[in-house]
């Protein structure tokens, strides 16, 4: 998980609540297909739902996955 593009993606969600492929590809480098494949990733280690709408895809944090960050945010601050 600690894959730099994955990184990227889960603190947009987690900063930003949601997000589309074309979103992720205007704020890295990356190919959608190359995208995708980390978004499978982040889905199948259960931190990421995605919503298929219109044609497109719409990424958000799980709840859960959300109050993790916040923990380790909070234990790296003290």
């Amino acid at each position: 998980m600690g894959h730099p593009a994955r990184i990227t993606i889960i603190k947009y969600l987690f900063e930003n609540h949601q997000a589309t492929n074309d979103t992720f590809q205007s704020i890295t480098t990356l190919a959608k297909s190359t995208i995708s494949k980390h978004i499978k990733e982040l889905v199948f280690a259960d931190l990421v739902v995605s919503d298929y709408r219109e044609f497109e895809g719409h990424y958000y944090l799980k709840k859960h996955a959300g109050n993790l960050i916040e923990m380790l945010v909070q234990e790296i601050n003290l």
